[in-house]
């Protein structure tokens, strides 16, 4: 019994990054160390099945690192790591022919080392822990997330859309409509019109009858 829980405990440990999900996610309920229960739609799982969003939460027991912004999902058999949400949040992740790191793109420093193995990228908490590795945080505003996903979408359109509940999966958050973007207002500049001169260009006037 022993050897069967200590086995089940370093599975649960192991989390898969996978380029298809949108955000962190997995399954069991036990392994959350606060979790705020709301419905949150469905992801879709392969051969057309869905599973449904329970909750999200902070994953972390004892003195092991923590991951933030996770999704309690039901029926989901793995952890997931969401290769999108570290990229929003300032990581490139990195893959070779036996490893995965991801890089800060702010300074260079890496937040992890992960393993190849059957085809699979994957970490374990335990060696991010031995990797100094406290923390993977989440990106503290999620409505920058959705207005680049939605293509630079106003915040009031986006605010309007979550009131009248017309796009499926966006969460119930706070769309501040005076927030600016920097790739919005850069797409808005309009460049000044030349000023027109009085100058002939052209020494020989050519009739248009000739």
């Amino acid at each position: 019994m022993l050897q069967i829980s200590l086995a089940a405990s370093q599975k649960h440990q192991s989390w898969y990054l996978d380029s298809g999900c949108s955000r962190h996610m997995t399954g069991r309920r036990h392994m959350f160390q606060s979790l705020e229960l709301k419905p949150g739609g469905h992801v879709g799982f392969g051969g057309n099945q869905r599973g449904k969003i329970i909750g999200s939460g902070t994953i972390g027991n004892g003195n092991l690192p923590s991951i933030n912004n996770v999704l309690l999902v039901d029926g989901l058999m793995h952890n997931l790591l969401s290769i999108s949400q570290l990229s929003d949040n300032g990581y490139d992740i990195i893959f070779n022919q036996k490893s995965c790191k991801a890089v800060s793109r702010k300074d260079g420093t890496i937040l992890f080392n992960g393993k190849r193995k059957n085809n699979i990228y994957k970490i374990k908490l335990s060696e991010l822990k031995s990797q100094n590795v406290k923390c993977l945080l989440s990106v503290n505003n999620e409505q920058w997330i959705w207005h680049r996903r939605l293509g630079h979408v106003s915040m009031r359109r986006i605010s309007q859309i979550n009131k009248l509940n017309l796009v499926r999966g966006i969460p119930n958050l706070k769309f501040s409509s005076d927030a600016l973007c920097e790739a919005c207002q850069k797409g808005k500049f309009a460049k000044p019109a030349f000023k027109s001169k009085n100058v002939e260009f052209c020494k020989h006037k050519i009739s248009p009858w000739s």
